[in-house]
């Protein structure tokens, strides 16, 4: 069943046919566990409706269903989203949006792709500005979370972030460079996309490319991830390919210690979800494959934030102790891809292990069990 949710994934990315023509109900089950866990639910459901697959009634019925749910939540998403920039236009506020209903604009059937939050980035004063519109709106102060670098309202059940850092590294020098790096990006060129016909600003090719990765990869290596993320990225480096800056990317890759990582996941998009490989803008080698069954495995484990994985469910020490163990055993599983964002990131004393033990990033990848 794993292998079939993988060729299921690819039919409805790419239209690829299907090897088989029915489901059982105990297949089906496993299978609508499996894409919940990985939150495809909807991208599963589309294409098993598309291509005609044989369902007992009850089961057809209840997918039918869920696929329908799913396609309500989007147009809510984006009708709720569209206001939203309309009225920060109104005002004269200057944002971009990144991932999440970007990386949906570019599937063949938007749609069906589970939304989450709406993530939006504002340079320079603009953050404020808004903060201080969406308050005085509200009736309410909004409080930065607990990274620091958002604070987040809910309109008609949609989640928005409000954004003043898009990612937040592990070293100064790299945070410094980041953020620098993707003002500057945003001065120079946005791009757009069109949601409900409006268009919607957004980051240019390479750093979408970029930008998406480092933010899967950072809850990779913390709590786990799902493969709705995993194909987020695909259709973005499908879509964009064309437009990608390839040496600009590789250059900001090797300077943030990200491009082994980037490699060797993107090993496992082009693996495992049928991306072409002259869609993915860097050369993959065996080295890098040599990756995709430890990322593959993982992802099947861990589910969608690394909730499968998860025993405790109530707030409190043991789901603490938990959080904790998750987060070492990601960072294990991963940290010879990017030593120094991963060690550096969750320890103080990263920086001790990795001139203690010389690492290089260069060995071949473990799992943990």
């Amino acid at each position: 069943m794993e292998e079939k949710l993988f060729e299921i994934l690819r039919g409805e990315l790419w239209g690829t046919r299907l090897s088989f023509s029915q489901l059982s109900h105990t297949e089906f089950e496993e299978l609508m566990k499996m894409a919940g866990e990985q939150t495809v639910t909807g991208l599963v459901g589309d294409c098993l409706i598309k291509n005609n697959i044989k369902l007992e009634r009850e089961d057809a019925l209840r997918l039918f269903a869920k696929v329908k749910a799913i396609e309500k939540a989007n147009a809510r998403v984006n009708e709720n989203l569209v206001s939203f920039v309309n009225f920060m236009e109104r005002k004269g506020v200057d944002y971009i949006i990144v991932k999440g209903q970007v990386a949906g604009s570019f599937y063949p059937n938007p749609d069906v792709r589970m939304s989450g939050d709406v993530d939006l980035y504002f340079v320079g004063d603009n953050y404020t500005r808004i903060k201080g519109l969406v308050e005085q709106r509200l009736g309410k102060q909004l409080n930065k979370l607990s990274d620091g670098k958002h604070v987040e309202f809910e309109v008609n059940g949609v989640v928005f972030e409000l954004h003043n850092k898009l990612s937040q590294l592990a070293t100064q020098k790299h945070q410094a460079y980041w953020d620098q790096m993707i003002d500057n990006a945003i001065l120079e060129k946005t791009d757009s996309v069109s949601i409900l016909g409006k268009n919607i600003h957004t980051l240019s090719a390479t750093y979408n490319a970029l930008y998406i990765f480092v933010h899967l990869f950072f809850h990779m290596t913390a709590s786990g991830l799902g493969l709705r993320q995993i194909c987020d990225w695909a259709m973005v480096l499908n879509k964009l390919s064309d437009n990608i800056d390839n040496f600009r990317l590789k250059e900001i890759l090797k300077e943030l210690g990200y491009y082994k990582a980037y490699k060797a996941i993107g090993a496992f998009v082009v693996n495992n979800l049928g991306l072409q490989e002259d869609k993915f803008p860097l050369p993959l080698t065996e080295k890098d494959r040599k990756w995709v069954e430890t990322v593959k495995k993982n992802i099947l484990k861990s589910g969608n934030f690394g909730r499968s994985r998860r025993k405790v469910k109530s707030i409190g020490l043991l789901h603490s102790i938990e959080s904790g163990w998750l987060i070492l055993t990601q960072m294990l599983t991963f940290y010879r891809l990017a030593p120094k964002e991963v060690l550096f990131r969750f320890s103080s004393i990263g920086e001790w292990f990795l001139e203690r033990f010389k690492i290089e990033g260069s060995r071949t990848p473990a799992t943990l069990s």
